[in-house]
């Protein structure tokens, strides 16, 4: 109301003292007359203003949030060198006798003269962690084979690979000189212990640290899974690469594991372009940013990152907005983590978007969001043991929005609400024989109150009645699938997704078009409460097209060798917004490539079609999308 009164009061101040043209023999600083401006049609002008000082708002509020956050480094599966065993097979001759069972015999003990039929033996191995169930299973189909070379080779087999899906494939498999009269074959199983942990390509004291987190006791048996995980966690920073190879130890039993770590550059810089933004304040966005790993211990690093739409070239100065000299986007975004116990890490990742929307000649609405997101995240196996099902994360979100609403350049109203969100989340990867998956599933709540903004009548009145209400909670998840196909091809496919029960705010909503989302639509085409978005790849062969012109000598190591990977793809996403009931729905089809030299420059370009109406763009309309980026 007290807006309102402002606004009125302004609009007719101005209109009484707006200057007119000069003519012939007039004054150009003489003030306008207004004596045709009956209070009839001043109502109707300013009812018409009012009308467009809370619609533009409104329609500014529709839109999800544009954020532009440091990447994340891609981390590479983890290298855990381990030779297999290999078992002597393809000699089917028979040796007179049908396979009848098989008797398992541990380190030192003497081959049974009477061994049993069926399966039997020291089959509850390493401290019951192997169930005899799983050999049964694994080795009974084996029985009333005729027995041959072949055959004791193909149960070697088996049995290496139950202990190698249990988690512990550092096992030896050997047949021991024996009488088989009977169709009994024995089959003498060592399992391997931790021996000694060396670390190198460090100083002492790192050395000492790693090697203190890796959960690796001399003389216990090897879990491949544990071991696994801890070089998984040591490979999240992206200034170092661990590898484990083990060797046989001292003892025959015992094997020594070694871990070579290669450290990178402790810093890079980097900047570049894509055309990734909104109708609204621009398409081309320009970004500069850093990362670099602190001296201080464990290992900490940060990243930053600013991003600008063009008019940044014209006044440098915008990169830090003023009030009532805002760009039409800018932000500044970070991200801070640190690792602090054994497979345990802080992220802080603070961020401010600033944008600049001129709806109409009149109005000018600027914006302002800040982000502080704090996550905990640790190792399940952590607090569950032998249980190796990813990363637990949990922690807060702290948001403010604020909008200043300006009128031919004087501010005649603005507002701010806060958010105060729990976040509790599971994340997972893991491989199988067709490909890699990676899991990430979170709930989002917000308890409403905590912050003095975070109310439902304050989201009421700053969202023009869209967000009724703050107490809410939603569920968002990730799922990316890496499929290895013939002949060097590889599909991809994404799903993510939210689910709400009502509108949420700008910051929670999600795209679902852009260049990381439904390709062949642009970013502010389409914004939902609720919805799916389904992406899929077909990676062709990469290749390098400069192989003959980039060689691996005479180039610096951050332009040697060149790779482009072409794709198709095809795109699909739908959505709801809780707020007005309206459905969307999307679906894209195109290819592209990226391209890289060395580890100094990366592009990327996207050509789709849209197979629908949605937003600004029509079924049938081609988007071409494109990024460069330099690093050093």
């Amino acid at each position: 109301m007290h807006a309102q009164k402002r606004l009125h009061s302004m609009a007719a101040h101005q209109m009484a003292n707006a200057p007119v043209a000069a003519g012939p023999g007039s004054s150009a600083k003489r003030p306008a007359r207004l004596p045709a401006l009956t209070p009839a049609l001043l109502s109707v002008l300013l009812s018409g203003v009012m009308l467009l000082a809370s619609a533009a708002p409104e329609a500014r509020a529709q839109a999800a949030l544009e954020r532009n956050l440091p990447e994340r480094p891609v981390q590479q599966p983890v290298s855990l060198n381990v030779d297999a065993q290999t078992f002597t097979q393809g000699d089917t001759t028979p040796l007179g006798v049908n396979l009848s069972g098989v008797h398992l015999i541990g380190q030192g003990q003497e081959v049974d003269a009477s061994a049993p039929k069926g399966i039997s033996g020291a089959t509850e191995s390493l401290a019951g962690s192997i169930p005899a169930s799983a050999f049964q299973t694994a080795l009974t189909p084996f029985l009333n084979e005729p027995l041959s070379i072949d055959l004791a080779g193909r149960v070697q087999a088996a049995i290496a690979k139950v202990y190698r899906d249990a988690g512990f494939p550092f096992v030896s498999v050997t047949l021991p000189p024996q009488e088989i009269t009977s169709g009994v074959l024995q089959v003498r199983v060592i399992e391997f212990k931790s021996g000694t942990v060396s670390v190198t390509g460090v100083d002492a004291g790192e050395a000492e640290e790693i090697s203190s987190d890796l959960r690796v006791e001399r003389g216990q048996p090897i879990d491949a899974r544990a071991l696994d995980e801890d070089l998984s966690w040591l490979n999240r920073s992206p200034y170092r690469r661990a590898e484990g190879t083990f060797r046989p130890g001292e003892d025959a039993a015992l094997s020594n594991l070694g871990v070579a770590v290669t450290a990178s550059k402790p810093w890079q810089v980097f900047g570049g372009w894509s055309n990734s933004g909104s109708s609204d304040t621009g398409r081309d966005r320009y970004f500069l940013g850093g990362n670099a790993r602190l001296p201080l211990p464990g290992g900490p690093w940060v990243s930053y990152q600013m991003t600008a739409s063009d008019a940044l070239w014209g006044d440098p100065s915008i990169a830090f907005p003023r009030e009532g000299h805002y760009p039409d986007y800018i932000s500044h975004a970070g991200r801070l983590t640190i690792p602090l116990f054994a497979r345990q890490s802080l992220e802080i990742a603070p961020a401010m978007v600033a944008t600049r929307d001129d709806p109409n000649a009149f109005f000018s609405i600027e914006n302002t969001t800040y982000e502080m997101p704090v996550i905990y995240r640790t190792a399940i196996s952590n607090f569950l043991p032998g249980h190796y099902w990813g990363d637990l994360y949990g922690g807060v979100e702290l948001k403010r929005l604020e909008r200043k609403t300006y009128f031919l350049g004087t501010p005649v109203a603005d507002g701010a609400v806060d958010l105060f969100q729990l976040v509790l989340g599971w994340s997972r990867n893991f491989s199988d024989p067709y490909g890699r998956t990676a899991l990430d599933l979170r709930v989002k709540a917000n308890p409403d109150g905590v912050l003095h903004g975070n109310s439902a009548e304050a989201w009421r009145l700053f969202s023009n009645g869209r967000v009724n209400g703050v107490s809410y909670a939603y569920l968002a998840a990730d799922v990316s699938r890496i499929t290895p196909l013939p002949g060097r091809f590889s599909w991809i496919s994404n799903l993510s997704g939210t689910l709400a029960g009502q509108p949420l705010p700008d910051t929670e909503r999600i795209s679902l078009g852009g260049r990381y989302a439904v390709r062949g639509y642009n970013y502010d085409d389409a914004s939902v409460d609720s919805g799916a978005i389904w992406r899929n790849e077909l990676r062709l062969p990469a290749f390098s097209p400069l192989a003959s012109l980039i060689s691996q000598d005479g180039w610096p190591e951050f332009l040697r060798g060149d790779s482009l990977s072409a794709f198709v793809f095809a795109d699909a996403g739908y959505g709801v917004d809780h707020g007005t009931g309206k459905s969307a729905t999307l679906g894209g089809l195109g290819a592209g490539f990226d391209y890289s030299i060395g580890t100094s420059l990366t592009a990327n370009f996207i050509a789709g079609i849209a197979l629908r109406d949605g937003g600004s763009t029509e079924a049938g309309d081609i988007n071409l999308q494109a990024s460069i980026t330099a690093r050093f």
